[in-house]
């Protein structure tokens, strides 16, 4: 996992943030809609830490080689620079105070926290945030220097971090950090994945997937092939490498979706699919990626 961190996405729109049944949905007042936000959790050993991100923002799974570090950033789009990272360090110890530093009382995520910035507030810009309760051992970290951008989207910034909910019930004998990607419904369920399985046959090789890199590589490609139904061909009359794809969700359920000679693709023992060629032949590239 790139140990860096990325920029947000944010509407143009004035956005509202409320409760919603099982999560958050964003009421967007220029088109009128609610629109339902993506739930986004870390599952670590000294416990969980959940964000609600609104539709087209994206994240970045964060871990580092001790499996006491670990975070989410999320970023807009593919704009990188400005970013906002929710990381968790057990035994956290603070900054040590030092020339400009100084803190701001706020509440935050129902919990009381500290504001700090180095330059006294000057730019209108906090550095860093620490919690002073149950969540003290998680800290946020937002190096965005850009004042105008920063006065611009800084309510739509504190609306995401207001939804951080961290449950520490996780055992230490968890020590595998575990990631989930929401998908959106298209050839793949729609939901949580948390980890991907492949078999390959002839040659028996297996990938097991939990990188959320590695799950995202493979879902997109899977929830945006090009294909069409064939009935005239039968895909047992063709040879080639078969994989076998199991995609793993939420709360136990999982997916089959079997991948055949380049060529064809099922989900769930359902209709074969005829991919185009160069979608199929992408399918190779897209295990190489995966193996490293």
């Amino acid at each position: 996992m790139k140990k860096r961190l990325y920029r947000w996405r944010f509407f143009l729109a004035v956005v509202v943030v409320i409760l919603a049944g099982a999560g958050i949905w964003i009421f967007q007042k220029k088109s009128r809609t609610f629109v339902p936000a993506t739930e986004v959790s870390l599952k670590g050993p000294y416990g969980t830490l959940t964000l609600q991100l609104p539709e087209e923002w994206n994240y970045e799974i964060q871990t580092e080689e001790q499996d006491t570090v670990y975070g989410i950033s999320f970023y807009r789009g593919e704009d990188k620079e400005n970013e906002v990272l929710v990381k968790y360090e057990k035994d956290y110890p603070g900054e040590t105070c030092g020339t400009g530093l100084e803190e701001k009382k706020i509440r935050l995520a129902g919990e009381k926290a500290l504001e700090e910035s180095r330059d006294g507030f000057a730019s209108g810009i906090w550095e860093e945030i620490v919690f002073l309760g149950e969540k003290s051992d998680i800290h946020i970290i937002n190096p965005c220097g850009e004042s105008a951008w920063w006065k611009e989207n800084e309510k739509q910034v504190m609306q995401i971090l207001d939804t951080l909910q961290y449950d520490p019930e996780t055992t230490a004998d968890e020590c595998q950090v575990e990631v989930q990607q929401q998908i959106e419904e298209g050839f793949l369920p729609e939901g949580s994945v948390t980890g991907i399985t492949i078999s390959t046959r002839p040659g028996e090789t297996r990938y097991e997937l939990s990188d959320v890199e590695k799950i995202k590589t493979v879902t997109n490609y899977l929830n945006h092939l090009k294909m069409e139904k064939n009935s005239s061909v039968d895909p047992e009359d063709y040879d080639g490498m078969i994989s076998d794809i199991q995609v793993n969700y939420a709360g136990g359920k999982a997916c089959m979706v079997q991948h055949m000679a380049n060529q064809f693709v099922r989900k769930d023992g359902g209709p074969w699919y005829q991919l185009e060629k160069e979608e199929g032949l992408r399918w190779d590239s897209i295990l190489e990626e995966v193996r490293g």
